[in-house]
């Protein structure tokens, strides 16, 4: 499997207020109940609670979410990682300076088989742009031994990169 780290923040905390401790690790899915947004992204807790949504802006990191989620493999899961305690909303996301809002610093954990990594890396590029996506993503291969009978490894160098 390959991982796609991304660094960035939860949004609507000041709506939620479920506070998790920092390491807890969330889900991201298509949020079908958002009238108001098509495209919202929600953020669950393993009780299936509500903590928030991935951000709309600066960058597009929403669609580009939406997007791989859109791809038709049952292998690609999205996650989301605490990685601090809520605080007020800061640059680049703050949409509203005079009603800030809140945030949670996380990282968002794109978990997909080694032979997508490319079609996600071009989504990735597409909308986010090749320079930030080298700034913001962090791609690590981890390579893992057969899942099924067919001796076909989940990445296609397993093989070749294992002791």
């Amino acid at each position: 499997m390959t991982k796609v780290q991304i660094s960035s923040v939860i949004t609507g905390y000041h709506v939620y207020k479920k506070k998790q401790p920092i390491g807890t690790v969330c889900y991201v899915l298509k949020d079908k109940s958002n009238v108001h947004d098509k495209e919202s992204l929600v953020v669950k807790n393993s009780d299936s609670q509500t903590i928030g949504h991935v951000p709309a802006t600066p960058v597009t990191l929403k669609s580009t979410l939406n997007e791989v989620l859109d791809i038709s493999c049952s292998a690609i899961e999205i996650k989301c990682e605490i990685i601090g305690t809520p605080t007020l909303a800061f640059p680049p996301w703050v949409n509203n300076p005079n009603k800030p809002g809140a945030v949670i610093p996380c990282r968002y954990t794109i978990e997909i088989p080694g032979t997508m990594a490319p079609n996600v890396k071009d989504i990735m590029c597409k909308h986010l742009g090749y320079d930030l996506v080298n700034d913001i993503v962090k791609f690590h291969e981890v390579f893992t031994p057969p899942t099924s009978q067919s001796q076909y490894p989940d990445s296609p160098d397993w093989k070749s990169m294992t002791p």
